[in-house]
């Protein structure tokens, strides 16, 4: 609409109006009022300001009443009855704030410490009370927990069970309450002892078995074991392992043929006493298991694999009578003898090799109880286990061994190797299957 036009319709509208019709203001009159501020109005302001001042000086007070009640609890006094009333985690937990408030870390910093420690996080105000701590004093409050530790190694009984100066508080803590739940499983193993010879620390057999069995069946280089076992013990304790922790090279590499050396001799023991002849009249016989296999280099590997057991099932009652040729109460096991490279490529190669490692591994009394072994399908396979058979009579006559079973020379029994025929069986009809 022209602006002429509403000024007619202004003038209009002003001349018909009544008395009942409210007076229209021109719009650029509008504006917006604002009410006169009285003298009870200002008072009410002042009053306002003064509320603000007020509680802010009451804020400052309350402040300062938890700054010194905090100061009181970080006193050493107060740390040993915290400690002694059974508020360990509490306890624990402040010496984490104390120290991270000191080193200028935020709250959320410290409570994920004290959470991954199993302690209970430290609430807002506990930790700005702290951090209203002068630098200086805090620092002398930290220092209370070094006199909190002594005391408690001071008091535990039996000397032990320290926890260390450098050890945090919640630490020692969690770690005692793991040790009592779990009997002792989160402690880590202590690898060496002292010799009596030299009162030097040696290498236990235990962790030497076990270190040998990760380096030979993993195939891991003896030079790479130390920081291997290294990045385990971040990995399972959250803290790098000792130089006193480490055992050496050297160590390792004389403790292999000596814990080989050991099983041998154990072996035989149980060996000598399960295979032979039972009282009824059968013979107890041990076989092997034998495969070529290719790795990604191409190189040609024979594996031998040969019968055992660990002797009769744990818990019978056992004397001097029992049979220990009873098949039915024997633990099967399995000897890995060899992995080592093909001497050849024929059955004859193979049952050299075969017999090589028998003599190296398995005791000459029970080469008489030689049965044989289990091949696939393969023709050059049943003939390796019959050349075996073959050089151990031979071996056997020349050594002077009695090997007739019942005035007959024994023969090689060649069970079909299910589980390899059914995987070759498998692989055939995959094949014609895509073809």
């Amino acid at each position: 609409i022209p602006p002429s036009a509403l000024d007619q319709f202004t003038q209009l509208r002003r001349s018909t109006r009544n008395s009942f019709d409210m007076e229209i203001e021109p719009a650029n009159a509008r504006k917006r009022k604002h009410s006169p501020v009285s003298e009870d109005s200002s008072a009410m302001l002042d009053d306002d300001d003064d509320d603000e001042e007020e509680e802010s000086i009451v804020a400052a007070d309350g402040n300062e009443d938890q700054t010194s009640e905090m100061k009181k609890t970080l006193d050493l006094g107060s740390l040993k009855q915290l400690w002694c009333s059974g508020e360990f985690k509490r306890v624990g937990a402040l010496e984490i704030a104390a120290k991270w408030a000191h080193a200028g870390e935020d709250l959320r910093s410290a409570n994920a410490k004290i959470i991954l420690l199993g302690g209970t996080a430290v609430s807002i105000a506990d930790f700005d009370s702290i951090k209203r701590i002068s630098k200086s004093t805090l620092g002398r409050k930290i220092h209370n927990f070094a006199g909190l530790k002594k005391f408690i190694n001071d008091n535990l009984p039996g000397n032990m069970f320290h926890v260390g100066t450098d050890q945090l508080v919640l630490e020692y803590v969690n770690h005692g309450l793991r040790y009592t739940n779990t009997s002792g499983q989160c402690l880590s193993q202590e690898m060496h002892f002292i010799s009596k010879h030299n009162n030097q620390k040696e290498l236990r057999l235990d962790c030497a078995n076990i270190i040998r069995h990760i380096i030979v069946c993993y195939d891991i280089p003896l030079s790479k074991f130390p920081s291997l076992l290294n990045c385990f013990g971040v990995l399972l304790f959250g803290r790098q392992l000792r130089l006193d922790e480490f055992p050496s090279t050297a160590t390792i590499r004389l403790h292999i043929p000596r814990l080989t050396m050991i099983d041998r001799h154990f072996t035989s023991v149980v060996d000598l006493k399960t295979f032979g002849t039972t009282p009824h009249g059968f013979h107890v016989l041990w076989y092997l298991i034998t495969d070529d296999t290719a790795h990604l280099s191409k190189l040609k590997h024979h594996g031998v694999i040969r019968t055992a057991s660990y002797g009769k099932k744990k818990g019978d009652n056992r004397n001097e009578q029992d049979d220990d040729t009873d098949i039915m109460e024997q633990q099967p096991r399995f000897i890995t003898l060899t992995s080592s490279k093909a001497v050849g490529t024929d059955a004859e190669g193979n049952a050299e090799l075969n017999m090589k490692v028998i003599l190296e591994e398995v005791h000459p009394e029970i080469l008489r109880n030689f049965g044989g072994g289990t091949v696939d399908g393969a023709g050059s396979a049943a003939k390796e286990i019959r050349d075996t058979q073959a050089l151990v009579n031979e071996y056997c006559e020349v050594n002077d061994i009695a090997y007739m079973r019942n005035g007959v020379v024994p023969r090689a029994i060649i069970p079909k190797d299910c589980f390899h025929m059914d995987n070759v069986t498998i692989n055939a009809l995959i094949c014609l299957h895509l073809s």
